[in-house]
Order: C-alpha cells, then structure tokens, then sequence
C-alpha cells in the first residue's frame, strides 16, 4: 500500500502499511495421514505443517508540530496492526492490537517507538496477549523504544498471559536523552488461572534495559521455568498469581513519594507491593503482586496520573 496523506488534521503525516499475513489454512487442502487425530488439530499443529509462523510488527515516530504532538511516520505488519490516534492534550495516544488468537508457536513480534524532541506519544493495546503452548520453538516479542530531548513516553500495554506449556522469550531496550520522560508498564499473568494453568507455562524469558544518553539506569531479567526443580511459585509469588511493574522515570521523585506510594500500594493479604529508588536520581520503580489483574492495572495508573 502506497502511503497515504491525512492520517491526522492537525499535521501532514504519512502512513504505510505492509501486509504479510500467511495462514496454515491457505493453498491446497492438506492431506492427514492420522484420521482420528484430526480432532485433536490445533493452530499450532497446523502451522508446524505448513511451516507458516506470524512476524507481526509496529512502528511509530512521533514528532512535536505547532505544540501537538503528531505521528509522522506509521508502520505495521499482520498480525499487528494500529489504530486511528487520538489527541490527549499535547500526546498523541495509539492502541495497538492483534488480529491473530494469540501468539503461536515460532511467533515473532517487534515493536519500535521513536519520540521526538519535546514530542509526547502514549500507546496501549487493546487485550492482553495470549501466549500458546509450545511445541519447541516459543515465541519471540522485541521491544525498543527511543526518547528524544524533553520527549515523553507512555508505555502501557495489557501484558501477556502464557498458557500451559508456552515458551516466551522477551527483550526491551529503552533509550532516553536528556530530560526525556519514561512511563513504563508491565503487566504479567501466571495464566488461565481460571482454568487450573497458573504457573503452568514452560518457560518465561525477559530481559529490560533502561539507558540514559548512554548510562544504563535500570537492567531487569526474569527467568522462570516452573517445571523445573528450582522455581517454586509459593516462594516467589506467595499466593498472588498477578504481577505489576511500573516505572517512573523522571525528575522530582525521591525518597518522600517513594514510601508514599510505597504505603499506598501495599494492602495485604489482598496484594503486596512497595517502591524503591532507582540510580542517579532518574525516578522510582514499583511492584504491586495480587490476585486481581485489573485492580492491579488500575492501582499503579492511579500511582502514574498522581506523580
């Protein structure tokens, strides 16, 4: 698709899209050698028989216009796909979402954020992503984000959940200049819950990295496998079942708002979280565990609108 002009009213601003959606259900009718196993075929199954697996992609750059902030350039690939943006005072706010059930096994998902100098970009998703049992490849979700002079981001997706058997390897890189703004957000589910799969999944790999004009702030790294005799959901979870992380990374938050928001935060039995200072000064990170996914959510927007 060519790009396109008037994206937005309030700037020119130019789009385009690549579709490359493969489907295991495409071409030929496939010929099943098990008869009574045709039954038990999910979309994993058919896919490792196709060979089809879904690279799904955003990409986003935002610049500051005439004191709006505006989208500039847009990309995505099938699955993944934005939405129409809406204007939040001087932010810009898209909404990311997923035509696909899930993320499939050998699935691979990227995102890349480019904010501007003094420009101010918010993005959410529209569900939380569903990670699907693995059958030895796992799935693979990239995230880099860039901040320029004075610009602020707004990272705030739904989360992941992983299902039984699932294999999930994530990275995040964040860069920041020079008075850049940082509202991070993660939101994790030890599964169905619902259905009996909590810490059921194979494996849950993640790796963050938070660098200022070069400096690294923040490196975080989260490696559960439940399956295997060192992990033991009690001792590290308790008995919540949900996990939130915020961090807030800017000027003016130091010790005071920290406990603050610390005792605000913490409320058992029915969740357990607190605050802590993070290096140079850049801002403070919380953790907030329950067993309510979108109390959780809620509780640290509430913590992101105040401070």
């Amino acid at each position: 698709m060519e790009r396109g002009e008037g994206f937005l009213e309030t700037a020119h601003v130019n789009m385009k899209q690549k579709i490359n959606c493969r489907s295991a259900l495409n071409g030929p009718r496939m010929k099943m050698w098990d008869e009574g196993a045709v039954k038990d075929l999910t979309w994993n199954r058919l896919k490792k028989l196709n060979g089809s697996f879904m690279e799904g992609r955003i990409e986003v750059t935002v610049e500051r216009m005439d004191q709006v902030s505006v989208i500039t350039d847009a990309y995505w690939q099938a699955p993944l796909k934005l939405s129409r943006p809406f204007s939040r005072g001087r932010a810009v706010h898209v909404i990311g979402m997923d035509s696909s059930p899930g993320m499939l096994d050998g699935d691979e998902q990227t995102y890349f954020f480019h904010v501007g100098e003094g420009a101010h970009l918010r993005f959410t998703t529209q569900s939380a992503q569903k990670i699907y049992p693995s059958m030895g490849r796992g799935v693979v979700q990239r995230v880099k984000i860039q901040v320029g002079k004075e610009g602020v981001m707004e990272y705030l997706p739904e989360g992941n959940i992983p299902f039984h058997d699932s294999v999930f390897r994530g990275d995040t890189r964040i860069e920041l200049e020079e008075g850049a703004k940082l509202v991070y957000l993660d939101l994790w589910t030890a599964g169905r819950v619902g259905s009996g799969e909590a810490f059921q999944f194979r494996s849950w790999e993640q790796n963050l990295e938070i660098y200022r004009e070069g400096k690294l702030l923040l490196w975080e790294r989260s490696d559960w496998k439940p399956k295997e005799g060192d992990f033991s959901p009690l001792f590290h979870f308790g008995p919540s079942t949900q996990l939130g992380t915020l961090y807030l990374l800017k000027e003016g938050l130091g010790q005071k708002e920290a406990e603050e928001i610390g005792k605000f935060l913490h409320s058992p039995p029915d969740r357990m979280g607190g605050a802590t200072l993070l290096p140079y000064g850049a801002g403070i990170g919380l953790k907030l565990m329950g067993g309510s996914r979108s109390k959780i959510r809620q509780l640290l927007l509430e913590v992101k609108e105040d401070f």
